[in-house]
């Protein structure tokens, strides 16, 4: 059910995620970044004024990495969007300047921006977490998208471990709130 409220929700700003054939319920987009970084196969990066998380884990699991200020290539890429800062597709655009075999999109800040569209086909993954949209902090829920089989998340789904109060929750939310409810009310 959260995966179908999910497409349904974002259809207006995210086409194309009904044509991905693995979904998972992850614990927050973190959980989303570290299975990126984890089984990207060569050099990840992404736009270097973005989020620090990104260089920190990459660090941490020894990944080859490369945040880029100019466009160049990279075999994965990690793209931010809708941007926090009033809902610049400014990293989107940059991304689509690089030569990247793999795209894969963080969705952080979906609905709480200017409404803005993005057709899901482009990436590889598409990790949308309901923490900030739903304003729910600290119940680590999102759902992922992807062209391939993450194994990790595969087993974590099938012997349940994932919040099941925090997909209860988000779909009651998101039954009872459009997407643009906090833009429209609060801009």
């Amino acid at each position: 059910r959260l995966i179908r409220n999910t497409i349904s929700w974002c259809g207006d700003w995210i086409t194309g995620l009904d044509r991905f054939p693995h979904t998972y319920v992850a614990n927050g987009n973190t959980d989303y970044i570290n299975q990126i970084m984890v089984t990207s196969k060569g050099t990840i990066g992404w736009h270097a004024d973005d989020y620090t998380y990104y260089p920190y884990i990459a660090s941490q699991l020894g990944r080859e990495h490369r945040p880029l200020r100019s466009p160049d290539r990279l075999d994965d890429m990690i793209v931010s969007w809708p941007g926090y800062g009033n809902g610049s597709a400014a990293e989107l655009e940059f991304s689509r300047e690089c030569d990247i075999t793999r795209r894969h999109l963080d969705v952080a800040y979906l609905g709480l921006t200017r409404p803005i569209h993005v057709d899901a086909s482009e990436f590889e993954t598409v990790g949308i977490s309901f923490s900030k949209s739903l304003a729910i902090p600290f119940n680590r829920i999102s759902v992922v998208f992807s062209r391939r089989e993450i194994p990790t998340m595969t087993m974590m789904n099938k012997i349940g471990y994932v919040n099941l109060s925090g997909v209860r929750l988000a779909n009651h939310l998101m039954e009872n709130l459009s997407i643009n409810h906090w833009w429209n009310t609060y801009g």
